[in-house]
């Protein structure tokens, strides 16, 4: 997992081929007008899933993991927390791993959080399990998937 600035992600690229794209993304497109929907950038190798919604209660949040995707999370409006916890350490299984949706959740909380605000960005790799969109109010985001 990495926690840095939107402006200081470029400091990342060398870690995946495709990162420079995305962050490119990130740094090109007015974020805030952007729209909740899904964004074409490569294919199905990256693309964008922008949302605007309300947060949820931490006691709300489930870890989730992903084995195809590395996750680009990009606050745009709002504050959002994010759980974090290594899916090494994550053993009673929600929902089993779907291989069609690339997602699988756990009944184990956080180990800690972190907090994003507007252009903070966090990756998650299958490595690491998070847990989302804990905030008080709406959190405007973008998430960039990476195929692996």
């Amino acid at each position: 997992m990495i926690l840095a600035t939107r402006e200081n992600a470029g400091r990342y690229e060398s870690i995946h081929p495709r990162f420079t794209q995305a962050f490119d993304f990130l740094m090109d497109y007015m974020l805030a007008g952007l729209k909740p929907e899904r964004y074409e950038v490569d294919g199905i190798e990256l693309y964008a899933i922008v949302s605007k919604d309300h947060g949820k209660l931490a006691d709300h949040a489930k870890l989730e993991a992903h084995r195809k995707y590395i996750d680009i999370h990009c606050v745009i409006e709002g504050t959002e927390q994010i759980g974090w916890r290594g899916i090494d350490r994550c053993g009673r299984v929600d929902s089993p791993y779907s291989t069609e949706k690339d997602f699988q959740t756990f009944h184990e909380i956080p180990e800690s959080w972190l907090v994003l605000s507007p252009g903070t960005i966090a990756i998650f790799f299958p490595e690491d399990a998070h847990a989302p969109m804990v905030a008080a109010g709406i959190v405007h985001k973008a998430v960039i998937k990476v195929a692996i």
